[in-house]
């Protein structure tokens, strides 16, 4: 499932000339693939919650 974000990271580090069993190549390929997965993992989180208070009406929940 979350196999892109591994091609990803593995894509960014050959272009940038690093290979993955060097530390530098190793940590650059670890800090792009994790921080692709949570900002994605945010972004669906966040879309979510956004649809459940679209669902929720101002009227019904309002105190007087």
């Amino acid at each position: 499932m979350f196999q892109i974000f591994t091609r990803l990271a593995d894509w960014a580090t050959a272009q940038m000339g690093l290979c993955v069993q060097t530390p530098l190549g190793s940590s650059v390929h670890f800090f792009i693939e994790d921080i692709t997965k949570i900002f994605v993992l945010i972004y669906v989180l966040i879309f979510v919650i956004s649809l459940f208070r679209a669902q929720l009406s101002p009227e019904k929940y309002a105190t007087t």
